[in-house]
């Protein structure tokens, strides 16, 4: 609180940090730059934040909006190995900048405690089948991150694409499975289900290995249907319409949100 005053003071957020263990000898920051691109995907598929302070902020997952007021946030760098990485983490120790690793806080990074990389630009999700979703995908392009380092395919990134990934995040965090994201390779405009396509295509060998074709599906389904913020404000709209004031229709979405974290199924209306 003392670091950081009203930002600390803020911040009553809670995210889904999923961890991926890396083989020692690979180079997490290397694998963690070909991951980055899907980093939007994972926040559209678990988007659960509209609403903020008593009002719909318009954005899906303002949790992220809100956490981009911290420092150290958002989509890292991308670093050219491990070894450069921890020459920019030594040189914030050194000059008393962070305490230590774990005040780096990106959307994605190598954990301090654990031989991992860390998911942490996911919405929690009250439902757990998406949450699982969200981390079966992970596990899917982090084992087919390892596959292509151990091929030799390693992807050639271009000067914008980590600019281009901030893009799509925006689009993420404000439209959730709605947005239509960048293709970093042709540089156009795709659905999010034809990301979710372009994604498929890139994991293919990964997905075949650890049948993970029910996760695809499942995501497929909440890219149709909307993520939880899409049904939050479903059942705010249908008590506000049934006459309910702002307050009562959000006790009402919060009490959605703790049947569906409760019972494990959507609840849209609540009679």
């Amino acid at each position: 609180m003392d670091d950081f005053q009203i930002v600390a003071h803020r911040t009553l957020l809670c995210g889904l940090h999923i961890h991926a263990e890396i083989p020692l000898e690979v180079d997490r920051i290397r694998l963690m730059n070909e991951l980055m691109r899907w980093l939007p995907l994972w926040l559209a598929l678990s988007a659960s934040s509209p609403f903020w302070d008593g009002r719909d902020t318009g954005l899906m997952s303002y949790r992220q909006a809100a956490y981009d007021e911290w420092p150290r946030t958002g989509i890292p760098r991308l670093f050219d190995s491990e070894a450069e990485y921890k020459r920019y983490v030594d040189t914030l120790v050194a000059t008393k900048s962070i305490s230590d690793e774990s005040y780096i806080w990106w959307a994605i990074r190598p954990s301090a405690r654990y031989p991992t990389l860390e998911l942490r630009i996911a919405d929690s999700c009250p439902l757990y089948r998406d949450s699982v979703c969200v981390a079966e995908l992970f596990r899917t392009a982090v084992l087919q991150a390892l596959i292509n380092s151990r091929d030799g395919r390693w992807s050639r990134h271009s000067g914008i694409d980590r600019l281009l990934i901030e893009e799509n995040r925006w689009r993420a965090k404000r439209f959730g499975t709605a947005a239509e994201f960048i293709d970093l390779d042709t540089q156009e405009n795709r659905t999010a289900l034809s990301f979710l396509n372009g994604f498929v295509a890139s994991c293919s060998e990964a997905i075949g290995d650890l049948d993970s074709e029910w996760a695809v599906e499942h995501a497929s389904t909440l890219i149709a249907s909307g993520s939880s913020a899409h049904r939050q404000r479903v059942v705010y709209s249908h008590r506000v319409g049934e006459g309910d004031s702002s307050a009562q229709a959000l006790r009402a979405v919060v009490q959605s949100l703790a049947i569906e974290t409760r019972e494990g199924g959507p609840v849209l209306r609540l009679g």
